[in-house]
């Protein structure tokens, strides 16, 4: 009986502070103004959910939008003006105000304002001095004051902002909203973030969690985030703006294998087509793709095209696409046709896909499914932030969604459609999409994004740790920048300085996709042999290192963890970390600190080491963390560490599976993910999961699956019990070959205690 007598005081209460109400029939709470109101429920799995609403506001949802289900209703706690439920406390404290105390969480204060010209929802974080995530949008790992506007926009020698409607604060507040094109985030004082729309709706889940590694997991399953790429995708892509020719790609395959340089693609910027929104190739400069495709295959190498979302009236695909009604309309049903580089000069304009439209699935998945047979194997959909199309545009089955409601949503949908398109080609076959763009759960469809056109220059290297960061935090795992930057300060056609291009090299070598690319050449061997035995060192590491790779990559589809990490996943408690993007984590155990400054300014590198033990990857030198570290800097050496501890599959030379081992005192585990590579069978439990347990003395697996030899790489440092190491020249690494049988296994490498 006492929880009935209170729900007459709390609403007394609710209307002595003015604004506030607690509805008796669902026990949840609601937020009044004079012209607005929000209401917070609670959503399935301890998520609490803040929907506000202005008078007048339109009913129509965003084109994408995260709806989880209801969870149970707060309940009043005895003799107090409080409610209860799911790990929270809720306080009203006055008008339009809450307090919410997640259980073991700091507090943080809502406060809804407005009305529909402007509706806001401030949160305030209880010890918080940054925040993270917000997608690919700034140019910092914590940010503390910034006005964003959720609106993807690409700037030509700069980078592309791509938004996504997520952050969380380094006190332990997460927040995912439902947002509206050009809705507005304000950051203020590292502890501040007011949400506000003009739509008159903001739509939010809130959830708390100390541990960042566990809250980004958690955002990777509720947005859809989590796939993993082709293993091929996380091999060395060359690009560049662009192979003209079937003749001129062939070349540069064939020095490739001249110079045995690894590469696992070749992409074929725009010359592959004639006419933006042809869809079909060129075939006077390449007149037998499919057979150019078999030859790649064969040599072990994929093929991959770029395509756009726009259709110039001269194109193949324009009046079949214009007909069907599958391109942008406006309010009056009439195509929206401008002009633009796009149709290079020509004069004739062109339109946008409706992505939506009835027939396009048909019409426009039908060329990329054609394509696919014709043996492309993945797909660079680019421009589709979409840039620049008139805000007369119009997009969906009915033409719902005006330019604006689209506009973030646009490149999702555009994907979704090639993803089907090859899918209907290649059944089960998992496909591979490069894109400039993309947002909510666009990395569960097997889609990887990039940076966009960045600079050519130092800054412009720099600038892609944050942004590499920030995407990876944010449900963007497979990350990549253009490596040598991709417009270059002095001419199109001008290669980027060697030394830059060089230290980009070794930095896109620890990022989820590898691709090098720019507006002229970007080739290991431009600079002549010394610079490309330095590229190729590095490709070579990249290629060792490829098994270790594609086990962190199926880190992101089994377990919701990104392959770039901050350093603070390791030391959540020190501040230092939480801002520092001149290091970051590839994967459970390389840390790389890449070089952003010519040598001639920086010869030794300063690192602080997160806790515990590290090695140097080039000398194997232990370094104990928690403090700043000085590395000198040579053109081939650059600041890269093993934790202690690390279990790395690595290639151990001909094929040979191989593990670095560098055991420490406290026991470490690694699951080696291995499958066929290709189709979608992961999905579904396919796959070998080598479980591997590491301790001082020894190294256990299980759930092997096939019988096989497996080379173990441990440091010349360790004293081993068995006399059966090898290592050659090797100055790093004893080896000692391993007979795996299914089953569980125990192989002890200590030498004995003595008594």
């Amino acid at each position: 009986m006492r929880p009935r007598i209170l729900l007459p005081r709390l609403l007394m209460l609710g209307l002595a502070l003015g604004s506030l109400l607690l509805l008796a029939q669902d026990s949840s709470l609601v937020l009044r103004t004079a012209k607005a109101q929000a209401r917070v429920t609670l959503a399935e799995g301890g998520l609490l959910r803040i929907t506000a609403t202005a008078e007048g506001a339109s009913p129509a949802l965003p084109p994408v939008t995260l709806d989880f289900p209801s969870g149970a209703p707060f309940h009043p706690v005895p003799g107090t003006a409080l409610l209860e439920g799911g790990g929270y406390r809720l306080a009203p404290t006055g008008p339009a105000k809450v307090t919410v105390t997640p259980k073991g969480g700091r507090p943080f204060h809502l406060t809804l304002e407005g009305d529909a010209a402007r509706l806001t929802l401030r949160l305030v974080a209880d010890g918080a001095t940054a925040f993270h995530g917000f997608g690919q949008a700034v140019k910092a790992l914590g940010v503390t004051d910034e006005s964003l506007e959720l609106y993807h926009e690409p700037h030509f020698g700069d980078q592309t902002y791509l938004h996504m409607p997520f952050f969380f604060s380094d006190s332990g507040l997460a927040v995912a909203f439902n947002a509206a094109g050009r809705d507005q985030v304000d950051v203020a004082k590292g502890r501040e973030v007011t949400l506000s729309t003009t739509t008159g709706r903001l739509d939010l889940y809130a959830w708390s969690d100390a541990d960042p590694a566990a809250l980004v997991a958690r955002w990777y399953r509720l947005s859809g985030s989590q796939s993993l790429l082709p293993r091929w995708a996380y091999g060395y892509l060359q690009s560049r703006y662009g192979y003209r020719t079937e003749a001129e790609v062939r070349q540069t395959v064939e020095l490739f294998r001249r110079f045995k340089l690894p590469l696992s693609a070749i992409v074929l910027d725009l010359y592959w087509f004639k006419r933006m929104g042809d869809l079909a190739w060129n075939r006077e400069a390449f007149p037998d793709p499919e057979g150019l495709a078999a030859w790649l295959h064969a040599k072990g190498v994929k093929l991959v095209t770029i395509s756009e979302p726009f259709f110039t009236r001269d194109s193949q695909a324009f009046a079949e696409l214009d007909a069907a009604g599958t391109l942008a309309k406006d309010a009056k049903g009439k195509t929206v046709l401008w002009k633009d580089w796009w149709d290079f000069g020509k004069d004739f304009g062109g339109g946008v896909i409706n992505p939506l439209a009835p027939r396009a699935a048909e019409l426009l998945g039908g060329r990329y499914k054609k394509l696919a047979r014709e043996g492309v194997d993945g797909f660079w959909i680019d421009l589709g932030e979409p840039e620049r199309v008139p805000g007369e545009a119009r997009f969906g089955a009915q033409g719902e969604y005006d330019e604006r409601a689209f506009h973030n949503a646009f490149n999702l949908k555009w994907a979704k459609l090639v993803r089907s398109a090859f899918l209907a080609a290649h059944p089960d076959r998992r496909p591979f999409i490069l894109s400039r763009s993309g947002y909510l759960g666009i990395a569960g469809m097997g889609v990887s994004t990039w940076s966009g056109d960045v600079p050519a220059s130092w800054k412009g290297l720099k600038d892609q740790l944050p942004l590499g960061l920030s995407a990876s935090l944010s449900g963007l795992p497979f990350w990549g920048s253009d490596v040598g930057g991709f417009i270059t300060r002095g001419g199109e056609a001008m290669p980027p300085d060697p030394e830059l291009y060089l230290r980009w090299q070794q930095f896109g070598a620890f990022t989820p996709v590898y691709r090098a690319h720019g507006t002229g050449p970007r080739e290991p061997w431009i600079y002549g042999d010394t610079w490309m035995a330095r590229v190729k060192a590095v490709l070579d590491r990249r290629q060792q290192l490829l098994p270790y790779i594609y086990s962190t990559a199926y880190q992101v589809w089994s377990e919701g963890h990104p392959m770039l990490r901050p350093l603070f996943f390791l030391d959540p408690a020190d501040p230092a970390l939480r801002t520092d993007t001149s290091a970051f984590l590839f994967g459970d155990a390389i840390l790389v600190a890449p070089v952003t400054q010519p040598l001639e300014h920086e010869s030794v590198k300063r690192v602080r080491l997160p806790k515990g033990a590290w090695y140097d990857a080039f000398t194997l030198e232990r370094q104990v963390g928690g403090s700043e570290v000085a590395i000198p800097l040579s053109l081939d050496r650059f600041p890269l560490f093993y934790r202690e501890g690390a279990i790395l599959p690595v290639d151990a030379g001909a094929g040979t599976e191989g593990l670095i081992l560098l055991p420490g005192p406290t026991p470490t585990a690694f699951t080696v993910f291995s499958d066929d590579g290709e189709s979608e069978a992961y999905r579904r439990g396919a796959g070998e999961r080598l479980r591997v347990e590491l301790d001082a003395k020894g190294v256990s697996f299980s759930g092997i699956t096939r019988a096989r030899e497996l080379v173990l790489l441990l440091p010349r440092t360790l004293k081993l019990a068995q006399p059966l190491a090898e290592g050659g020249a090797d100055p790093l690494f004893q080896r000692l070959r391993v007979a795996l049988k299914p089953g569980r296994q125990r192989v002890t490498f200590a030498e004995p205690a003595t008594r």
